[in-house]
């Protein structure tokens, strides 16, 4: 039997995630609110099974624990201003491929020396 791919997996793991959410919400999964959702989710989500795979991966939990966060990320989405929405496009917008990086780590994030 053949392994699945890394996109392959990839792939799944977005589907299951966007089953289970469209299930829960039902008619609140439809619309530009939802389709812009969709759409950064299809975005980051290989990013973050790349950080969440090595550690949690083995669970037998895993993915309900993925559901539930993917569901967090969806109420924090539906619940953001639309103000601060526009900001995020914005943003994304003027710094094309930034919203991969981590901004955490970015220099503007250390901007004073740590205390010593």
């Amino acid at each position: 039997m053949a392994m699945l791919t890394l996109e392959q997996q990839q792939t799944l793991a977005f589907e299951h995630v966007r089953n289970a959410l469209v299930h829960r919400l039902g008619r609140k999964a439809s619309g530009a609110q939802w389709q812009q959702f969709e759409d950064r989710l299809r975005t980051h989500l290989p990013a973050l099974l790349d950080n969440l795979q090595p550690l949690y991966g083995h669970r037998p939990d895993f993915l309900a624990q993925l559901d539930a966060l993917i569901e967090t990320a969806w109420t924090g989405w539906s619940e953001r201003p639309k103000e601060m929405k526009a900001l995020d496009e914005a943003r994304r917008r003027t710094r094309p491929g930034s919203s991969r990086r981590r901004w955490w780590a970015a220099s503007s994030m250390w901007t004073a020396s740590p205390a010593t």
